[in-house]
């Protein structure tokens, strides 16, 4: 018998009024924002702004010929983008007026994984993952490498996350694990410390989601559905809950931590850094061996 497949039944357009606002270009952020109100983003080796408020766009050409990375900062109205190609160089304009402020070399022989300004812009944290696997922290006075500044890694890392209530604390972040990095002010220099990796490395783990709360704690979900929180100055594991499904995606408000999950569910979490105890040695084994 031939089966026969009915069409999905038609709504009339008239029935509902929905703005819609699309953008078909690679971005390295979901939305970049450059003020409280004007979005950036990039298409082919120029760069546009779309204000929200006016609902009108403009656009700016740039120096190169590919844009593949790009971050910016409200606070202080800066864009950071990184050229294609080998030996990369990323290039930091203001927006207001629109101008170059710096060009960065030297921070990747073939690839830079990621960027991200400090919240109050005063820093630029740079990635790269080929061939040289490090992490370089600018000055966004100076446009110059802060002494000290300049960690290697022992891994290719994809994401570097900056905790916004400190410029010294932030995370890089792989599909398979998740380091911290601490920043202190000495004499004349700064001493930078990768901190310890308190996951285990030998387990069968895939990260999903991750963010910052605003007591300073890191948080790591991963595809298995677990929920882990991190010290966000040592990168010691405080807690682990199990959700029921895998985590996709994590946000918070005010009042709640909020998880979406495979089978468009979400999830409000009642988030009490006071109450996180530290985890045992047993606690950490369980979580090896995924009874966690």
């Amino acid at each position: 018998p031939i089966e026969t497949r009915m069409a999905p039944p038609r709504k009339d357009p008239n029935a509902s009024k929905v703005d819609l606002h699309v953008t078909y270009v690679p971005m390295s952020a979901p939305v970049n924002f450059v003020d409280h109100r004007t979005i950036c983003y990039t298409a082919a080796n120029s760069v546009h702004f779309w204000d929200l408020e006016k609902n009108s766009t403009s656009s700016f050409p740039t120096p190169t010929y590919a844009i593949t990375k790009m971050c910016s900062n409200d606070e202080k109205g800066l864009i950071a983008f990184c050229e294609g190609g080998a030996h990369p160089q990323v290039y930091v304009f203001s927006v207001n007026p629109y101008k170059l402020l710096f060009t960065l070399s030297d921070l990747a022989e073939l690839e830079l994984a990621g960027m991200a300004f400090s919240s109050c812009g005063s820093r630029l944290y740079a990635l790269s993952r080929a061939t040289s696997k490090k992490l370089t922290v600018f000055s966004m006075k100076t446009g110059q490498l802060l002494p000290g500044c300049e960690i290697q890694l022992p891994l290719r890392f994809d994401k570097v996350c900056v905790y916004p209530g400190h410029k010294d604390h932030l995370a890089v972040v792989r599909s398979s694990t998740v380091r911290i990095i601490s920043i202190s002010k000495s004499f004349e220099t700064y001493i930078s410390k990768l901190q310890p990796s308190s996951i285990p490395g030998d387990i069968d783990l895939a990260v999903s989601a991750y963010s910052w709360t605003p007591a300073g704690h890191f948080l790591v979900a991963t595809r298995q559905g677990m929920l882990c929180t991190l010290d966000g100055a040592t990168g010691a594991l405080l807690y682990i809950c199990q959700a029921e499904q895998p985590i996709t995606s994590i946000t918070l408000t005010p009042d709640y931590l909020i998880t979406s999950h495979i089978g468009n569910t979400l999830n409000f979490w009642e988030l009490q850094p006071q109450a996180l105890a530290k985890v045992t040695a047993e606690d950490v084994a369980s979580f090896a061996a995924g009874m966690a």
